[in-house]
Order: C-alpha cells, then structure tokens, then sequence
C-alpha cells in the first residue's frame, strides 16, 4: 500500500457494524440560523439505511475511524490505538507513570489483551502521547490518520463527480431488501439527472466545441502574429502550415473540420449537419432537453427540478416547489431549491429545507453538498453563517471526517477557538493519530499572521 493510500476492496454495502455501534445521532436541527422553531417533521430514517446509503460512495475516508482493513499494518494500527486511548486515559488519573499494556490491562482500561507480534514491540512516547511500534512509520497510528484524510478527499471527489463506482454503488443498495422508497426517488432523481446531462450525444457536442475553440485560438494567434490577415480566405491546410494545430484530434463521429475567412467561426461538418463554435452551445443545448424532458412528462419531479435549472428567479423556484409538492421527501429536490434560496438570502425558506434533510435523511455525500449548495452570494464569506451550519452539520455526524474538518476550519476562520477546540478535542478522543495533523487555532492564526507578515 502506498504512503498516503487506504485501499477500499470490501464491498460497499457490507453495512460495517463496528462503525453502526459507535453511531451517534446528535439531532440537531439548525434553529441558531434565524431562531427559527423547529416545524413538525417526519420521522428520520434508520441508521442502517443512512450508513447504506453513505457507504455506497465507498468507505475509505468516510469516517474518522479507519474502516476494517485485511492488512497487517491495519490491524497493529487499530491495536495501537486502542492502546493509545487507554494509556492517555490512564495519565490522567496517573500523570506521573508512563502506562505498558499490562498495566493498562491489569487497571480496567483496556478490556482485552494487545499483544504485538513476533520481533515487535509497543512502547509508549511520552513526547506524543501514543504508542508506538518498533517495526517502523506504516505502523504509527499518524500514518493511519494521514491516509484518513487523503481517502477523504478522494470521498468527496466522488460525491460531487460521481462516476461507475457510484452507479454500482446505488445499484446495490436499490437491490438491498425493503429498501424505503425515500432512498429509490433521491437514487431515480439522481439517475435522471445523470442520464440528461452526461449522455453521449452531449458529451461529441462538448468535445466538438473544446477541439472547435482549440482551432479559433490557433487561427486567432496566427492572425496577432501576422501569419494571416483579417478577412482573410484561408483553407485547413493554411492553418496546418502554421504548426499551430499539430496535437489536434480528430472530431468525434468521423466529422471534418472546415474554416473559410480569417475572423469567422470555425466549424465542424457531419455529413449535412454543421456545427459553429459557439460558448453557449452546451447549455443551450442542454436547456432544451430539460424543457423536452418536462414537456413528455409534465408531472414527473425529476424533470421538473431539471427543467427548473435552466430558469431564472421566481419562475425557477415555482417549478422546483411544484416537483417538492409531488415528491416531499426527495432530499435532492430539496438541497437544490435550499442553494436557489441560499442566492436569493431567504433564510426563512433555507433553514426549512435544511432542517428537513438534517432530521430526516443526513448520510456523509448530502451534507457535502448542502455545504456547497449554501456557498452562494454573500453567503460563500459569511463567517457567522459558514460556521454555524457547519458545526450544527459536525454535531449530527461526529463521526463522518470531512464534516469535522469543514466544520474545524469554518470556526476557525470565524475566530470560534472554543467551538474549534471542542471539535478537535472530539475528533482527537476519537482517533488520537489526528493531533500532529490537525494545529490549534491558535497555531493555524499564529501561522496565517506569519504569512501575511512576509508577504508584506
């Protein structure tokens, strides 16, 4: 395995129990946002349900604990960290004497016996504050954190850009038995959306328009160059003498680029068809399968809620309440209109949508993107609101990691180092290996002030 890495070769949804035990559902719905009072809401949905759900998207980085690896350094990992837990526990109550695993046993802090293997010793630093092992770096319970956090990133890259993983993902979990229906319409929603905007039609025309600019940017640098002349008739073989389009690819579906005069578009032909370089191509072009979408099926929600993207303003937000009306518990439907009303600074109608999801349905991949759905207007730099929504967010989910990161950096950017503290002591209880990874506030503002002193 290399530096950095967790490989995730377990099947997604192999609900993990060990993690499933160690779930706490601190509902907290975000009242702080306006004071608002919490409205009559549905019942929330089963723990096992939401863990299947986030774990579709895979398991490496999802939580603060490490998942269940097959590996050896894995395993000595988990055994040094409980070890660390333990001893950490025990000075404490004992400052003055450094703990052994014997010790720790014998006092009732640890509830089973941790031996190391052959030609392998733990032993406690008294410097770290863990325990660490004599075979070497792949073995510190930091290395085990570090690979945390780039497996987290990995996480949410997938959340927000999808890919066969997922789909194989959300298959398995429409196939688990008794499935709620709350979960097959966020899964269909999705999948709807997926199959109008990435089919392959729309990606050739996207392709045709990225080679089609290529070709203008060479023609227009030719021109600044004095190679060619406005106005100027000009020919593919003219543009090739250039050198300026050595690397260009063929057009996708055998179509033949064609240019007539310096200053007008090129264009790609497919038989009778022709196709300008236009920016607005692709969001035209999608704008119109989302109005055909919904006019085939006028009273479906998912075509509704695509359709309402490419509208503006009241008109947007009166197709997307109509979907919700159809389909109230669809949390995709929500999270949309909740980032149209983050632009439109009703606050009012965001905190109702965000206390839905939040007491209803809250896996790791919808907190992800209620984060970004809320980072609209001034809503994106405001200190008080960034953090407010992501610490109520961290509260729920104490064990998902990228919720405690974001909600760490949003207080310590709105100068919160009370709050900051307490979600890193809570991350620290959990998986001590975070501590040199993760500064103090106080360290983080310290450093940042260093910075801008010696760009100054």
């Amino acid at each position: 395995m290399a530096d950095g890495e967790i490989e995730e070769d377990v099947e997604p949804l192999t609900i993990r129990g060990s993690i499933a035990s160690q779930l706490l559902f601190l509902l907290i719905a975000a009242p702080a946002l306006l004071n608002a009072q919490l409205a009559e809401l549905p019942e929330r949905l089963g723990t096992d349900w939401v863990l299947a759900y986030e774990q579709a998207y895979g398991i490496g980085g999802l939580y603060v604990d490490e998942p269940p690896l097959d590996t050896t350094a894995a395993k000595i990992r988990e055994d040094l960290l409980t070890l660390t837990k333990a001893g950490r526990a025990f000075q404490e109550r004992i400052p003055s004497k450094d703990p052994d695993a014997g010790i720790l046993l014998s006092t009732g802090f640890l509830e089973r016996r941790i031996v190391p293997p052959d030609g392998m010793e733990f032993v406690w630093s008294r410097d770290s504050r863990r325990f660490l092992s004599s075979a070497g770096r792949e073995y510190d319970i930091v290395f085990g954190a570090l690979a945390q956090f780039t497996a987290a990133e990995s996480y949410r890259e997938r959340v927000f850009n999808g890919g066969r993983r997922v789909q194989i993902g959300w298959q398995k979990l429409l196939e688990m038995e008794d499935v709620p229906a709350l979960i097959q319409r966020e899964i269909e929603t999705r999948r709807f959306v997926i199959d109008m905007t990435e089919y392959q039609g729309l990606r050739d025309l996207q392709r045709t328009q990225e080679l089609l600019r290529k070709l203008a940017d060479a023609i227009e640098f030719a021109t600044a160059t004095g190679e060619f002349k406005p106005g100027q008739e000009i020919t593919m073989q003219d543009v090739g003498r250039t050198g300026l389009i050595a690397t260009l690819r063929a057009l996708p579906l055998g179509g033949q680029y064609k240019v007539t005069r310096v200053g007008e578009p090129p264009v790609a032909v497919f038989g009778e068809v022709e196709i300008k370089l236009n920016p607005n191509a692709i969001s035209d072009r999608m704008k119109s399968d989302a109005e055909d979408a919904w006019r085939k099926r006028p009273t479906y929600p998912p075509a509704m809620a695509l359709a309402a993207r490419y509208r503006e303003g009241r008109d947007a937000l009166s197709v997307l309440d109509q979907a919700i009306k159809v389909w109230p518990d669809v949390m995709a439907l929500r999270i949309q209109r909740l980032s149209m009303n983050a632009s439109r600074l009703d606050l009012a109608a965001l905190n109702e949508d965000l206390d839905y999801v939040l007491a209803r349905f809250p896996p790791a991949p919808l907190l992800l993107e209620i984060d970004v759905a809320t980072r609209k207007g001034p809503l994106a730099v405001e200190p008080e609101f960034r953090s407010t929504i992501a610490t109520t967010m961290a509260d729920i989910r104490p064990e998902v990691l990228n919720v405690q990161l974001l909600a760490y950096r949003e207080l310590v950017r709105a100068n919160k180092f009370n709050e900051a503290n307490r979600i890193r002591d809570r991350l620290l209880q959990r998986h001590p290996g975070y501590e040199p990874l993760i500064p103090t506030p106080e360290e983080v503002t310290k450093s940042e002030h260093a910075t801008e002193t010696t760009t100054e």
